[in-house]
């Protein structure tokens, strides 16, 4: 995105890049970065980065990341409860939790 802009030459010196999404969010929540790139379900869920400036990103911009849901092996003594689970994350209510938390719907 930076490279699209035009901006990314002007800004590469000063960029640091988590090597994660939960270092990134330390770097934020730390003061020590002055201006981050990160999740929305993370600034949705910290009322102090709602207060300050931010701005969604256009999905045009980027590529997004897709994610999944398994039922693993040590769940499947507990099957009931985790397919209850997951038909509960597919369901109409379930998906509003998610897109009220930053996600997107599939």
């Amino acid at each position: 995105m930076l490279q699209k802009q035009g901006l990314y030459t002007s800004l590469e010196n000063k960029l640091v890049f988590g090597e994660s999404i939960a270092q990134t969010n330390q770097f934020i929540f730390s003061g020590a970065a002055q201006a981050a790139f990160t999740s929305l379900s993370f600034v949705l869920s910290n009322p102090k980065f709602q207060q300050g400036n931010w701005q969604a990103i256009d999905e045009k911009e980027y590529a997004l990341i897709q994610q999944g849901i398994l039922l693993l092996e040590t769940s499947l003594k507990k099957k009931d409860s985790a397919e209850r689970f997951r038909d509960f994350l597919f369901s109409s209510k379930g998906q509003q939790i998610l897109i009220d938390h930053g996600y997107k719907s599939p």
